[in-house]
């Protein structure tokens, strides 16, 4: 069992413009991902806040929504887009 292959996408931090298609090393699309991936910090998270099992089957988000996530995540520590206009720091103290 496994994941399709028209599930499999280029991840965009991997689109560079100082790459020259012919520049290109082999193994280059598989091997930067997961070393990206297997940074420690990375994986860690990503086990631990991102895994969810569906029925019996273990799913991992794809690249762009782990980043949407944590991107998410920062603007809410941040408080940002916030309409009430309360300062955090005053929110909290209420």
């Amino acid at each position: 069992m496994g994941t399709p292959e028209e599930f499999f996408v280029r991840w965009k931090a991997l689109e560079r413009a100082d790459l020259a298609a012919e520049a290109i090393p082999e193994g280059h699309f598989l091997d930067e991902p997961l070393a990206e991936l297997c940074d420690k910090a990375r994986l860690l998270d990503m086990l631990h806040n991102f895994v969810i099992f569906d029925g019996g089957r273990k799913k991992v988000p794809r690249m762009h929504q782990f980043e949407a996530i944590k991107a998410a995540q920062e603007r809410i520590k941040r408080y940002e887009g916030a309409s009430s206009g309360i300062p955090r720091a005053a929110a909290k103290a209420s």
